[in-house]
């Protein structure tokens, strides 16, 4: 019995002390996963989004930490040894991140939060962070977004937003051009706010032109 119980109780300390040695690190693509599944849930509300926006915030902060608290030169060396097992130290929140963060608050009703969301990558893209860029799917996300709140301004908004990427690809960014799945999604924000919005009609007219005038066959109406 007792050397049974001494070849456990070794057993346990050489597992403990294996773990001890082994850095299990939260990963971008864990968080994720996280967010996928509840920007995929049946009713996504308030409390959901709140959830979303603190593992964001947590993944944020994680990232300063890291940053603050190793030195380079160690730091480098963990991130190789990590890396070479097929492991990433890092968890900066990517595109995919904030992509679905912004499909949590359309789905939660929070069209705004969606937009400041928008802002926040443009942010940090222009400060050099151009793995946030916003994308197409980012846009229509916020236009989506707006277009199903039927708020007072909610024609104007998606309208503000569509502008934004004409504007950002008549300057040379191609990857954001208006595609129908905006103009459609910005028409049916206008048609649902025209009874409260004096501008809506004008809004539309606009629109529907710009659908005209475009090359791509894809957009004409």
């Amino acid at each position: 019995v007792y050397w049974t119980e001494t070849m456990h109780q070794d057993a346990s300390e050489k597992r403990d002390n294996k773990w001890k040695n082994v850095n299990v690190f939260p990963r971008t693509k864990d968080f994720n996963i996280i967010l996928a599944m509840i920007a995929n849930a049946d009713v996504v509300d308030q409390e959901k989004l709140d959830y979303a926006t603190n593992l964001v915030v947590l993944m944020e902060h994680l990232v300063k930490k890291e940053r603050s608290g190793y030195d380079n030169e160690s730091f480098s060396n963990r991130i190789v040894q990590f890396e070479g097992h097929g492991n990433s130290y890092n968890c900066k929140p990517d595109i995919f991140t904030y992509n679905t963060l912004i499909s949590i608050a359309a789905n939660a009703g929070r069209p705004e939060v969606a937009e400041e969301t928008l802002e926040k990558m443009a942010k940090k893209s222009a400060a050099g962070d151009f793995s946030v860029k916003p994308d197409k799917t980012t846009f229509n996300t916020v236009i989506s977004a707006w277009a199903r709140s039927k708020t007072h301004s909610s024609g104007d908004k998606a309208a503000g937003v569509i502008h934004l990427m004409q504007k950002m690809a008549d300057e040379g960014d191609e990857s954001v051009r208006p595609d129908r799945i905006s103009l459609t999604s910005v028409m049916n924000s206008l048609i649902s706010s025209a009874k409260r919005s004096r501008n809506a009609p004008l809004q539309a007219e606009d629109i529907i032109q710009r659908m005209e005038q475009s090359k791509d066959s894809h957009l004409q109406p």
